[in-house]
């Protein structure tokens, strides 16, 4: 049976950079030892997440171009777009889908019919194609259940 540790978190995190000894041929200027509060690193983490979710273009706006790399992994030449609209309901499926392929990232909103190359369009039907299957397995193993009840 496993037991649960438990975890204290510091009011303050330090860390420390190792200098190079005197002498060696590697020498650099040392750096200051940081101390950062719990608050001040959720803010950084908070801030540094919110940087990286502006730099993500919504789907459909003509302008998808890869910003965080991976161009050698996109097909070459012109990207066939082509369109797509997610179900969008007003409870589970109701917020924009979020999509990378190889750094490239969209954010598809649902319920509206817009333009996306075809590799994410592939990627959104390989995870609707994914979510049937699972409700079907699941349904499956309910009926299996119920079965072995009745026994």
């Amino acid at each position: 049976m496993a037991t649960k540790k438990k975890v204290e978190l510091a009011e303050e995190i330090e860390t420390a950079v190792e200098t190079p000894e005197e002498g060696t041929a590697a020498e650099q200027p040392a750096e200051e030892t940081v101390t950062v509060t719990k608050e001040q690193l959720k803010a950084m983490i908070d801030s540094a997440v919110a940087e990286k979710m502006a730099e993500a273009k919504p789907a459909g706006t003509g302008d998808e171009e890869p910003h965080f790399g991976g161009r050698a992994f996109m097909p070459k030449g012109p990207k066939k777009m082509v369109k797509v609209k997610l179900f969008r309901d007003n409870n589970q499926y109701k917020e924009s889908v979020y999509v990378a392929v190889n750094g490239e990232s969209y954010i598809v909103p649902r319920g509206v019919e817009v333009e996306v190359p075809d590799y994410v369009a592939k990627v959104l039907q390989n995870s609707i194609d994914e979510d049937q299957r699972t409700a079907e397995m699941l349904l499956q193993k309910v009926e299996e259940f119920e079965e072995k009840g009745k026994k």
